[in-house]
């Protein structure tokens, strides 16, 4: 691909992403900028902590996807 690697497309990508909020439109922005700065997080740090939210959630509860990786992590043993 002209020399251009698929990580350095894909960094990019997620670059663009990050600098527009993931193209969300602006008054979803807005509040989650709000509450971004009411915690004083980055929104590195404001996805991070979504991720772990939301993995928490799905641990916490018994659905085919948990079931399915709890299947696929005792296979791989």
């Amino acid at each position: 691909m002209l020399g251009v690697s698929y990580n350095a497309e894909a960094v990019r990508e997620v670059l663009v992403q990050l600098r527009t909020c993931f193209r969300l439109p602006r008054s979803v922005v807005d509040v989650l900028e709000a509450e971004m700065k009411a915690k004083k997080v980055n929104i590195l740090g404001y996805v991070q902590e979504l991720l772990l939210r939301r993995y928490e959630a799905i641990r916490e509860r018994p659905s085919s996807t948990a079931q399915a990786l709890a299947g696929r992590r005792q296979r791989s043993r």
